[in-house]
């Protein structure tokens, strides 16, 4: 009866690791179909936030007519 119940929990344990790499294969393909647009939303995000941090600045600087108005 105890090997039995041996073989059934190895059972189980196989079952999960089953189940974990093809999650662990779904989420490569999901990552290597999605990743250009993901990487080329990033890229669009970064550029906006680099261009209002550096025309935020311009204007400050030219608002309170300080020298480095060009920054």
């Amino acid at each position: 009866m105890y090997r039995i119940q041996s073989k059934q929990q190895g059972q189980g344990l196989s079952e999960y690791l089953v189940i974990v790499g093809l999650i662990a294969v779904a989420s490569i393909a999901a990552v290597g179909f999605l990743g250009g647009t993901v990487r080329s939303q990033v890229a669009a995000v970064a550029s906006e936030i680099a261009q209002s941090k550096t025309s935020s600045y311009e204007w400050k600087g030219c608002e309170l007519g300080s020298i480095s108005c060009h920054y």
